[in-house]
């Protein structure tokens, strides 16, 4: 089955990368104004700044850059390359990662792994205050990630942009993360379920 992209949702996609990497850039070029108005004579906690903004902003792109498609599978060789790959995506943020038992590069396709990878934003979001994602294959047979944590919520622009029928229009740089997981549900002939599972749990799913 051929999946052609909207130009919108490109747009949106781009909008919404650009979001993600937009703070820690700032804060490299806050970081390095500061240095020339000091006329380089930077103290520990602009260096400070500068180093933890510029790692932030690689692991972004790296996790992105597989994400969406332009890493190919040279960087998920390993389990280790996937869990690196994800933690890295949530080290600046205020949700931790839990692991299933399985290994989900060796057992999963390669488009099943990444469509896993796409789910971990879409848990982290559910997460204002910050709390755990439970991640791999439950005994249904299916992917699964679950956001655990005060406050968790699916907020009401994610429910629409992973319904069937939901309009490009309706879509939003915040919420077309959720549409394009859906869409490459569909590739793999699935779908992305959202519930909630329990008081602060929400769960984001996929039949393999």
């Amino acid at each position: 089955m051929k999946f052609v992209t909207d130009l919108r949702v490109t747009e949106l996609l781009c909008a919404h990368l650009c979001h993600e990497l937009v703070s820690p850039v700032g804060a490299i070029s806050n970081g390095v104004e500061m240095i020339a108005e000091f006329e380089g004579d930077a103290d520990t906690d602009v260096l400070g700044l500068i180093g933890d903004s510029a790692k932030i902003t690689a692991q972004r792109l790296q996790f992105y850059r597989v994400a969406y498609g332009g890493g190919g599978t040279v960087a998920l060789r390993t389990e280790n390359d996937l869990r690196k790959l994800a933690e890295g995506l949530m080290e600046s943020g205020r949700a931790t990662i839990k692991w299933g038992s399985e290994s989900l590069v060796s057992t999963l396709q390669e488009a099943h792994v990444r469509l896993l990878l796409n789910l971990l934003p879409l848990g982290s979001d559910t997460l204002p205050r910050g709390g755990e994602l439970s991640v791999g294959v439950t005994g249904r047979g299916m992917l699964s990630v679950m956001a655990t944590g005060e406050g968790a919520r699916i907020s009401p622009e994610v429910e629409t942009a992973l319904q069937q029928d939901v309009s490009i229009d309706d879509l939003t740089p915040r919420s077309v993360h959720a549409y394009y997981c859906q869409c490459l549900a569909r590739r793999l002939g699935t779908t992305v379920q959202a519930s909630v599972r329990d008081i602060d749990c929400v769960e984001f799913s996929s039949i393999l």
